[in-house]
């Protein structure tokens, strides 16, 4: 009688026990008294098998070990060259393929960071006893942003900047720009400026790219009209000091007496040909200018201007 050596099943497997003899008589520990019985539980199974020539007994120990049941958590989106964190559980051990994108193949926690989209099956078990089950990780495409080549512009000047991209774009940084978030802004700077585009998919993918926009300081001269006439035709009614590289300006107009008629320190704002809110008569004034340009260099200039009214 030999029902073979001691054994562990897995939940929800069977074991058949054979005493074999099948003339003699068969009585084993459960009841039964058939050649052969099927068990599925834990427990010490015996039979005693006897017949005209003798009595013979055999003894068998049969465990039973939880079968793990596998869990490799939900399935993840993430953007290319992104990576996510995988989590199984379920048992006590664990291996994951395909293992080459995952940091730790053999532990219930790994990092993936694969470059398409990757079906993953992780094995957890319990010694002998094991299951599977699969996780997707779909990897999304990035918008390609793409800002244009580098660019040179005179101080003063504009310049278009075109964006490539699949999404919506933000430029920065977006004080020199007639618009942040728009595919072709116009860039005014008045230093060399690197401009950053950033590109969001409809996802949330992100890409970035960068552009130079080199500025040359082309500032020429300092320049005031030796005539204007602010009669309010829209041409030339008002003096303005000219020219694309003022940083800091002091623009004083007098009279023929040396008496300060106007003062600005805006290069915007020039003089009307007023005086407290009376015309002035045509004739000749004079004018000073201390101008602080772009490149450093500080400008003084006086001059003459006639007015006609």
């Amino acid at each position: 009688v030999q029902l073979g050596a001691d054994t562990t099943l897995c939940s929800g497997q069977q074991l058949t026990l054979n005493a074999g003899s099948p003339s003699a008589t068969h009585t084993w520990s459960t009841g039964a008294t058939t050649q052969s019985i099927t068990v599925n539980a834990a427990g010490t199974y015996y039979v005693t098998v006897s017949d005209t020539c003798g009595i013979r007994t055999d003894t068998i120990v049969v465990g039973v070990t939880p079968t793990p049941v596998a869990d490799a958590g939900n399935n993840e989106l993430i953007c290319a060259g992104d990576g996510v964190q995988l989590t199984a559980s379920g048992g006590s051990n664990y291996s994951w393929q395909p293992a080459a994108s995952l940091s730790n193949p053999t532990s219930a926690i790994t990092f993936a960071q694969p470059a398409s989209t990757t079906t993953y099956t992780v094995t957890v078990s319990n010694g002998n006893c094991s299951t599977t089950d699969t996780v997707q990780v779909v990897v999304l495409p990035l918008p390609g942003a793409n800002a244009g080549a580098d660019v040179t512009v005179n101080i003063g000047s504009g310049v278009s900047l075109n964006a490539i991209g699949n999404g919506s774009y933000i430029w920065s940084p977006p004080a020199s720009l007639s618009c942040n978030v728009c595919a072709s802004p116009v860039a005014s700077p008045t230093v060399t400026t690197v401009y950053l585009l950033t590109v969001t998919s409809v996802d949330g993918c992100v890409s970035t790219d960068s552009v130079l926009v080199t500025v040359e300081y082309n500032c020429g001269d300092v320049f005031v009209p030796n005539v204007f006439s602010p009669n309010d035709d829209g041409s030339n009614d008002v003096l303005f000091v000219y020219n694309n590289c003022i940083t800091e300006l002091t623009f004083q107009v007098f009279d023929r007496w040396g008496n300060q008629l106007f003062f600005s320190s805006e290069q915007t704002r020039g003089w009307d040909g007023t005086y407290k809110g009376e015309k002035m008569n045509s004739g000749i004034y004079a004018w000073q200018v201390r101008a602080t340009l772009i490149d450093g260099r500080t400008v003084e200039l006086a001059g003459e201007v006639q007015l006609l009214n």
